[in-house]
């Protein structure tokens, strides 16, 4: 229902990957002739350097995000605030980090409860739902702008991997503050545990969440022919994606009132429409209903004695199987569906895979409905913190 006044105009999604520092410059000089999405954590790598994104892009849950992307004002050097900045985010980001910042858009997170609760109210039918928009910035980075209808995508800094295992991430982003406080935390998580193909040598080291954000950008490119993306970094090669050095690209003439145009476009793109409290709350009304009905027919199936490792996976393929059902019945059950699917599953694995260690039948049995007690017990917990807080401040 909207047009992008920008579509002519190449836009560069900008990740915090160690390429990035071999890009700075050519951004610093060209960055009024292109549109810049800034993805989570190289905000401050732009900002330090005299780079102003367009739009900043953020993609993950906790509120203990605020503080990574606050550090940008409490850094020297850096004259660009918050709230001169646009953000689009994913619709789990937490709401004290959107209030931050000049103006704030959200992104349906297909595969969340509160992305389904969106689309429980979309009857019609006028937002978007763009798949592989995790688990990475870069990836929900790539959904916005191939959501915004932008045709020419220039992706900097999205290793996805890296050459030297010390240099995981550019060199002007938090991650190499003096005062960063989880160094220990990032050294040991940037661990290479594969080897890929490299977008402009041979191989380069890269991890398995690194791996798995690549693949889901190659399927994001895939399903959207109509983007035509190059790749400009010194890391991982993506299919779908043409390799091109950021020294070889040629730009057109400066872009005319930007800053005007990005937000206009982002008023145009974006709509509250069917969004109103009411109709939230209404909505949840059913929700919660819901929600307390599948859980007791759940846990009825597991309030028994288990004496058996197969009795106990009977009843988990009967939770499954409810489970199924209602992830292929209506919006109202999409919504149920996804808030509780990862507590049965994460708690079903768990008991399931420890129970093998025992080999005596009696503390294999004692061990499992011991479990079972605690599940129970959480479940109930969890549904109650549900009830109460679904609708109050993310708790930090």
């Amino acid at each position: 229902t909207f047009k992008n006044p920008l579509v002519d105009y190449p836009v560069f999604i900008v990740a915090n990957g160690p390429s990035l520092d071999l890009a700075i410059d050519f951004l610093k000089e060209n960055q009024s002739n292109v549109v810049i999405l800034s993805c989570g954590t190289a905000l401050k790598a732009l900002l330090i350097n005299g780079i102003t994104p367009d739009i900043h892009i953020e993609m993950e849950r906790t509120a203990a995000l605020l503080d990574w992307v606050e550090v940008v004002e409490r850094t020297e050097g850096v004259t660009t605030r918050l709230d001169e900045l646009n953000i689009v985010a994913l619709n789990t980001v937490y709401d004290g980090i959107l209030k931050r910042f000049k103006s704030a858009h959200l992104l349906s997170k297909v595969n969340d409860a509160g992305g389904r609760l969106i689309s429980a109210m979309d009857e019609k039918q006028l937002y978007t739902y763009p798949e592989s928009s995790n688990p990475s910035v870069s990836n929900t980075g790539l959904a916005v702008a191939a959501e915004l209808g932008f045709k020419e995508v220039y992706l900097v800094g999205t290793d996805f991997g890296f050459v030297s295992q010390e240099h995981h991430h550019s060199k002007h982003s938090i991650y190499f503050d003096k005062d960063f406080k989880h160094k220990e935390l990032i050294k040991k998580n940037m661990q290479s545990d594969m080897v890929v193909k490299g977008n402009f040598r041979d191989e380069v080291l890269s991890t398995h969440i690194f791996d798995s954000s690549k693949g889901n950008v190659e399927i994001l490119l895939q399903s959207n022919p109509q983007v035509t993306a190059f790749n400009t970094s010194d890391g991982a090669f993506i299919r779908f994606t043409t390799p091109k050095h950021i020294a070889d690209i040629s730009l057109k003439s400066t872009i005319k009132n930007k800053q005007k145009m990005v937000s206009e476009l982002l008023k145009r793109a974006a709509s509250l429409e069917q969004l109103s409290l009411g109709n939230i709350n209404s909505k949840m009304t059913t929700i919660k209903s819901g929600t307390k009905a599948i859980l007791e027919k759940l846990l009825l199936i597991t309030s028994t004695h288990f004496n058996t490792r197969e009795s106990l996976a009977d009843a988990f393929t009967l939770q499954n199987k409810i489970l199924l059902m209602l992830r292929d019945g209506n919006s109202n059950d999409h919504v149920v569906y996804w808030l509780i699917q990862g507590t049965f599953r994460y708690f079903q694995a768990n008991i399931m895979t420890n129970s093998y260690y025992y080999r005596c039948l009696e503390q294999r049995a004692e061990f499992m409905n011991a479990c079972i007690d605690a599940f129970h017990s959480h479940v109930e917990d969890l549904y109650i913190e549900f009830i109460e807080n679904y609708n109050k401040p993310a708790k930090v």
